[in-house]
């Protein structure tokens, strides 16, 4: 097995981990699993493999792993942490093979959580709230608070709508109606207004960036040079039907 494949296994082994972990943390399934232990640092064995360091990374490491550090202690625990220490680790992999990665894992434990959710193997929490317009129940979905829930969906939403980014209009558009779904859902079962936002901001952040993109290519075939024949071939026509009526 190559340097490569052995460092390929690695993250692969590491990020399923780290994704189960978070996923399972969240959930009512925290208290009925063992504890697993932090596997984040096996990851270190990756930079064995590499000879050079670019400047940016040698700049950006150690402040990310400071702030890191100092989250720990000042909170004493690993939540935030992880995600950080794990982007100092994830140094040079593909990032899109990580996101399918995390989009995969994370999709199927979520449908898995509301699923035993679902059956009552787990429970649905459920917090009651007063709003303006009245009360409002908001449903966790095996998940130990709403947000959490809802929280996976917003994260698993951006990078799935990134992996798709070039793909063609009509899945596109499907996708929209998903996003609208979502944020509906969301705000109606769980009373997270603040990740439907997010959820639709997204929305027109990711339309905007698709359609100026394929907006230049469409115009980029009417090049300057079809453009002035065209309007030469008009103005001669202009020029002779003015000529005609002045004779």
């Amino acid at each position: 097995m190559s340097k490569i494949e052995r460092d390929k296994l690695l993250v692969a082994v590491v990020l399923i981990l780290v994704v189960s972990m978070d996923m399972l943390n969240t959930s009512m399934l925290a208290s009925l699993l063992p504890r697993i232990p932090n596997v984040i640092p096996f990851l270190g064995v990756r930079f064995l493999y590499f000879k050079e360091y670019s400047l940016t990374f040698l700049i950006f490491a150690p402040l990310l792993f400071l702030v890191g550090c100092m989250i720990y202690f000042k909170t004493g625990t690993l939540n935030a942490s992880m995600f950080i220490f794990l982007i100092i680790v994830l140094y040079k992999v593909e990032y899109e093979s990580v996101l399918k990665l995390y989009a995969g894992l994370g999709l199927f434990f979520v449908l898995l959580i509301v699923f035993l959710s679902a059956i009552d193997i787990i429970p649905n929490l459920q917090f009651v709230q007063y709003r303006s317009t009245g009360i409002v129940v908001r449903n966790s979905f095996g998940f130990i608070y709403p947000t959490d829930f809802a929280s996976h969906c917003f994260y698993i939403y951006m990078v799935i709508s990134y992996l798709y980014r070039n793909k063609f209009i009509f899945q596109r558009t499907f996708s929209g109606f998903f996003r609208l779904a979502l944020a509906g859902f969301v705000t109606h079962f769980c009373d997270t207004r603040l990740n439907a936002g997010s959820i639709l901001a997204a929305t027109g952040i990711f339309l905007y960036f698709y359609y100026r993109k394929h907006i230049k290519l469409f115009l980029k075939p009417m090049n300057w040079e079809k453009n002035v024949r065209f309007n030469r071939t008009v103005y001669e026509c202009l020029n002779k039907i003015v000529f005609s009526q002045t004779c």
